[in-house]
């Protein structure tokens, strides 16, 4: 599969996955559309049309769409399945940073330095996985 291919099929799974965003907010009774996709993760409105249009998005953009899309970045580059994937919705997420601020500070440090080296690993798996998607 050349890059080209590559690069719309995940032009195809931000669509999907807009769509459905789209789908959610607006059965809420929230408009959603891409001017406030582009607002939401920091990009300008030309810039998420590119992505969009060619699939090709810097990797450190990777995080803020897949939060916002609510989709795993392995799911838009891959396709895999996105059940496969943990995701911890932001409810757990703030409980979670909530227990980590009452511990010690030996601790709180401790638990700190854990989640940026899994953070850090993450991206190592990300850059793994674009580098296996070039290859192919």
């Amino acid at each position: 599969m050349s890059q080209e291919s590559r690069n719309i099929d995940i032009a195809h799974r931000l669509q999907q996955a807009f769509d459905e965003k789209q789908r959610k907010m607006r059965d809420a009774g929230t408009p959603y559309n891409k001017v406030i996709f582009a607002n939401t993760v920091g990009e300008s409105k030309q810039a998420v049309q590119a992505w969009f249009r060619t699939g090709t998005i810097d990797k450190l953009k990777l995080s803020k769409v897949s939060k916002e899309l609510d989709v795993p970045i392995e799911w838009i580059l891959t396709g895999d399945d996105k059940d496969i994937y943990l995701k911890v919705p932001n409810r757990q997420t703030q409980s979670l940073v909530k227990l980590i601020e009452m511990l010690p500070s030996e601790l709180k440090e401790k638990c700190i330095r854990e989640i940026f080296d899994s953070e850090r690993l993450r991206v190592e798996q990300m850059d793994d996985i674009l580098k296996h998607i070039n290859m192919l």
